[in-house]
């Protein structure tokens, strides 16, 4: 019989027992969870990603399903807290024909500008490779608005605009959420195979602007067979 897949946790070389008092309160904690196929081969890991450095409680990033065959993995960032926002939006604003167009706020302002002063590096492999740290630009949606015309009467050539309320798309659909302040990681991670392991990869930086961390390096070791315990 194959023995039971165990969750690994990793933390980064600032991490403390006791959380501090003022922020960094702490620093980032890496658990993976490895998932195996019925025939006990390593399939794919499940890892979160936890930053303690602006909020206590941690903000979590999760991977739910990271392969080999996926190589470099950029780190998502989670959303920001939306549970103030109101839903009376729809009630006051829905049968409204405002004649000067209110933009929606779709700037997502990216703080995620990598400071390099100040930058403090933690090596956790002995031999990293390449350090390309590879910029990922979050190309957000460019609002399409498809102007349809309606066309009852040929003989109306004067420039008549009907802005009628069916510009459903841009007043209904939900703003693109912005990213949560308080998740400090940017940067990747990857899973590579060696002999009997599948190691966890990392290479990202995160903290405070005024004190910057890096970590990078291969943590974590999963079998790539689980182990027979019959």
């Amino acid at each position: 019989m194959a023995d039971t897949p165990t969750t690994q946790t990793w933390h980064s070389g600032d991490w403390r027992s006791h959380a501090g008092s003022n922020p960094p309160y702490n620093g980032i904690e890496i658990t993976g969870l490895p998932q195996y196929d019925d025939n006990g081969a390593f399939v794919s890991a499940a890892i979160t990603i936890v930053d303690y450095s602006n909020n206590k409680n941690g903000v979590s990033s999760m991977i739910p399903t990271l392969t080999v065959a996926q190589g470099r993995v950029d780190i998502p960032v989670p959303p920001a807290d939306t549970s103030g926002t109101t839903s009376g939006n729809n009630e006051t604003s829905a049968q409204t024909n405002s004649a000067s167009g209110t933009a929606p706020s779709d700037s997502v302002t990216a703080s995620q500008s990598d400071t390099t002063s100040n930058t403090v590096t933690a090596v956790t492999s002995s031999e990293p490779s390449q350090s390309d740290s590879t910029a990922t630009t979050d190309t957000t949606p460019q609002d399409s608005t498809s102007a349809s015309t309606d066309s009852t009467s040929s003989e109306d050539d004067s420039s008549t605009t009907n802005t009628t309320s069916q510009d459903d798309h841009s007043t209904t659909a939900s703003p693109t959420s912005e990213p949560n302040p308080d998740f400090t990681v940017n940067g990747w991670v990857s899973l590579e195979t060696s002999l009997s392991y599948v190691h966890l990869r990392i290479h990202f930086k995160y903290g405070l602007d005024s004190i910057q961390r890096e970590e990078l390096g291969y943590i974590m070791g999963f079998n790539s067979i689980l182990e027979s315990t019959s």
